[in-house]
């Protein structure tokens, strides 16, 4: 998984690995796309003609986890799976002991995972069982295969289904994690730092709480297939247009195949309403990052939209009220905002850095102080002053039809461990210039 921001969620996959698994007889399951049947019959009779009492034991424990034609049953597995966590926990009354300091743990289950929480700290771990199946069990014979050729293995996921009239479901998710991490770990940085951009875009928007990671990798996934490798070498600006355009036009189809079984829609789980709403979340996101990427003289307002649409609200620079929204004030020729005479001479006058620290600390103190406008307009003047900066950068690609400038930008605003490395092709001490775009093509070509 990429994180974006401070790790305070994992997802640690356990195999179960049943005795003589390459005997699994293993079909598609004609009613769900995706999802596999796992018929352990033959391994039963093997595990019958051992005389060992430990195969004995396991043979009586998937007895209990079966139908009666021996099929696992999704229900059963995550039942005996509960009971393992509730008995760890018990034995460790439900707490942790690190560096002297007691947290009390908490358990619960959602879907396939079984989570447990650090209370007292946003931490948790979301345990997810597989069972391990061999390569040559793989069902799914498409041309996705083909990124799967190195790969000796997969796994059948026990995924709860969202019907409460079925209570014993026998349907597993198939799924191909470390095939896909390995397609992402063989492409340009850009492609990893793409979908760490979306993903914060996803974060900080309410109405994209819908947009799974998955979904999102699923997305690179096709476009890897898609897309030759020279793709990946183009500037990430340009990359993360195309991106936010193909997941706009999925979200306006209504449908993101599965990669490794194109007949699953994932998105058939939303009503037609979610969809649109995850759809106008991003429609117009594209066009705007084209728009300020590509403009000469780009604007503080248009500059400031763009990075709001990745910060949360808290981190959100307010839009200077010196601007209308119809009409707002240009930068001056020497590209110095236009700030009120008593504001600068409030800021610059002969007193000493300290004292106008304290001056301002006391109209904040003190909110009935006719100065209290005034400090409030010096904090708006010193986000302009760190807004400068950034609106120079994109400047310096003015004239060029390829643009480097707003991984650069992005990164003026985010706390230093949301940061995204810049593309080690990018020239590091004067940053961007010709040629990295000429850089570029040459990759490209």
């Amino acid at each position: 998984m990429l994180k974006i921001a401070k790790p305070n969620e994992f997802d640690l996959v356990f195999k179960l690995r049943i005795p003589h698994y390459r005997e699994i007889i293993v079909t598609r399951d004609s009613e769900m796309p995706g999802n596999v049947l796992l018929d352990i019959t033959r391994v039963l009779q093997l595990l019958k003609s051992d005389p060992r009492e430990d195969q004995q034991n396991i043979r009586r424990l998937l007895k209990s986890l079966v139908n009666a034609q021996n099929f696992l049953i999704v229900e059963k597995l995550h039942h005996w799976l509960q009971s393992l966590f509730s008995r760890t926990l018990n034995r460790l009354d439900h707490r942790i002991v690190v560096d002297g300091k007691a947290s009390k743990l908490k358990y619960r289950t959602c879907g396939p995972a079984h989570t447990i929480e650090v209370e007292g700290m946003e931490y948790s771990v979301d345990f997810v069982p597989a069972i391990r199946l061999d390569a040559e069990q793989n069902v799914f014979r498409t041309e996705q295969l083909n990124y799967h050729a190195n790969i000796h293995y997969w796994d059948a996921i026990p995924k709860p289904l969202k019907k409460p009239l079925i209570t014993e479901s026998i349907s597993f998710r198939s799924s191909f994690y470390d095939a896909e991490k390995a397609m992402l770990r063989g492409k340009h940085e850009n492609c990893r730092n793409v979908i760490k951009c979306i993903k914060k875009f996803r974060d900080v928007q309410t109405n994209l709480y819908n947009l799974k990671s998955y979904f999102i990798k699923t997305l690179f996934l096709w476009k890897i297939r898609f897309e030759p490798e020279s793709y990946w070498y183009k500037p990430l600006t340009v990359i993360l247009i195309d991106m936010f355009e193909e997941l706009t036009d999925r979200l306006m189809h209504g449908r993101l195949d599965y990669f490794w079984d194109p007949k699953l829609n994932m998105l058939d789980i939303y009503s037609r309403n979610q969809t649109i709403e995850m759809f106008r979340c991003v429609q117009g996101m594209s066009g705007k990052l084209r728009r300020v990427a590509k403009a000469r003289n780009p604007t503080y307002r248009s500059l400031l939209s763009v990075l709001q649409a990745f910060s949360h609200r808290e981190e959100r620079i307010a839009i200077p009220r010196c601007y209308t929204r119809k009409s707002h004030q240009k930068c001056q020729s020497n590209r110095s905002c236009i700030i009120p005479q008593e504001i600068i001479n409030f800021t610059t006058g002969p007193k000493r850095k300290t004292e106008r620290i304290q001056i301002g600390a006391s109209t904040f103190l003190d909110p009935e102080l006719k100065n209290f406008d005034i400090y409030k307009s010096v904090q708006t003047m010193e986000k302009f002053r760190c807004v400068q900066g950034t609106v120079d950068k994109l400047r310096r690609d003015a004239g060029h039809t390829i643009y480097c400038s707003l991984l650069s930008v992005l990164q003026d605003f985010s706390h230093n461990k949301e940061w995204i490395a810049i593309p080690s092709c990018y020239p590091r001490k004067s940053y961007p210039k010709r040629k990295c775009v000429k850089r570029l093509n040459n990759h490209s070509q």
